[in-house]
């Protein structure tokens, strides 16, 4: 081993040691390999590619949107070059049809899983120390992304194309290449259920959960995203059953799973992360309701308002008249609001509402028939219930608001 390879692995490793990043990284790795470099996890996600320096055709060439293609990696994977660089330490070599140069490819593995790949574009002569030098540079990788936490999910194919979606803020034509290439399929209507938010980190107790959770249905995409267990699941799966399993899987009993809308592509992710965030935060909140299992549907009217209320002040579109009802109970000691709000969240039926209370229904009767009176209001108009009970669920997510003033995601 001749001193010149012992300086460019000590230049390696003492990028490393800097802690500057994967980017830093790839780009100290492919100044001592004179050759341009890049790196993608096991999703097609481009972690890094090494700054152009004369290589800008290069880059346009072989990913001309800023990402792989997947025509490209049909390619690789038919080859049989995918499967080698997966199972092995040892670079593989490849050439390939969309580019005039070789590749050197090597995997980076965490224990026996490869969570990512590593490839060289062979622009100038590798030598045969250049191999040796990938794997070092992709052992100094994993253990870049170890320090940065980048690992734990890095098996999971589909892992990042998830939580870019998830986070929002993403290419679409990226995103749909990286599908392609995984083969990922998706059934015409699926539903996003979460599960309660980490107390604290414990990426080992998440995977665990995660693991528990896809044991429970017949298929799913399943990550830990910000801490949280999401499950995509085939609506036509979406039954008593799985759901009884699923709640079976939570050690707290305190604990509710959160489950979105129907969606109809993989695109409206986003929008439905946003509504099992609604269930989560706002039956957090005790805004609305406080089962195990909760559709978005049980707190639509809910997230409606508190959206309403980021642009104006909420207080204004309650009737004045359940102010007056309250001070009424004040005053005399009764319980008229507390029997019209239970009274209307029943769907106005008596019977129902005086069993929730605990009441006689004659005794639910009379406290109604007495709003009616002092207040001038008629509990048979349609519009003055709903405005009613509008304002009660109003002022309930205003009261639980002044306690929860940072939200919970």
């Amino acid at each position: 081993m001749n001193d010149l390879y012992l300086e460019r692995k000590d230049t390696i490793l003492n990028a490393l040691i800097e802690r500057n990043g994967i980017q830093y990284l790839a780009d100290t790795a492919a100044r001592v390999l004179n050759n341009p470099l890049f790196l993608y996890d096991l999703s097609g996600k481009i972690l890094a590619k090494s700054a152009p320096e004369g290589m800008e055709d290069i880059w346009s060439e072989l990913l001309p949107e800023g990402h792989l293609v997947h025509e490209h990696f049909s390619e690789v994977e038919k080859a049989g070059v995918y499967d080698r660089l997966l199972s092995q330490d040892e670079p593989v070599w490849g050439k390939f049809t969309f580019c005039p140069y070789r590749f050197l490819g090597c995997r980076i593995r965490e224990g026996s899983t490869p969570i990512g790949i590593a490839t060289l574009i062979e622009v100038n002569p590798v030598v045969e120390e250049d191999k040796r030098l990938m794997v070092v540079i992709c052992k100094s990788i994993l253990f870049e992304m170890i320090y940065y936490e980048h690992t734990a999910a890095g098996s999971i194919p589909y892992y990042n194309i998830f939580s870019d979606l998830l986070g929002g803020s993403f290419d679409r034509d990226e995103i749909t290449e990286r599908i392609l290439a995984l083969k990922l399929h998706f059934p015409d209507e699926m539903r996003l259920i979460s599960f309660p938010r980490s107390v604290k980190s414990n990426p080992l107790g998440d995977y665990f959960l995660r693991d528990e959770i896809l044991s429970c249905v017949p298929s799913g995409y399943c990550i830990i995203f910000r801490e949280m267990p999401i499950l995509l699941l085939d609506n036509s799966y979406w039954n008593d059953s799985v759901r009884k399993k699923l709640l079976g899987r939570l050690s707290n009993p305190d604990s509710r799973i959160a489950v979105s809308n129907i969606i109809t592509e993989i695109f409206d992710l986003p929008a439905a992360f946003e509504q099992v965030n609604a269930v989560h935060r706002l039956c957090g909140q005790n805004a609305a309701s406080a089962g195990r299992c909760v559709d978005y549907d049980e707190v639509r009217i809910f997230h409606l308002y508190e959206q309403a209320g980021l642009h104006c002040d909420l207080h204004s579109f309650i009737m004045p008249v359940v102010n007056e009802i309250d001070s009424y109970d004040r005053q005399h000691s009764s319980l008229l609001s507390q029997s019209l709000e239970t009274y209307l969240e029943c769907g106005r039926n008596i019977q129902h509402a005086a069993k929730q209370l605990h009441w006689h229904k004659n005794t639910l009767y009379y406290r109604l028939q007495k709003i009616q009176s002092l207040f001038g209001l008629d509990l048979a108009d349609e519009q003055i219930c709903f405005s009613l009970q509008t304002s009660y669920r109003l002022r309930r997510l205003i009261f639980v608001q002044k306690f929860n003033q940072t939200s919970i995601f």
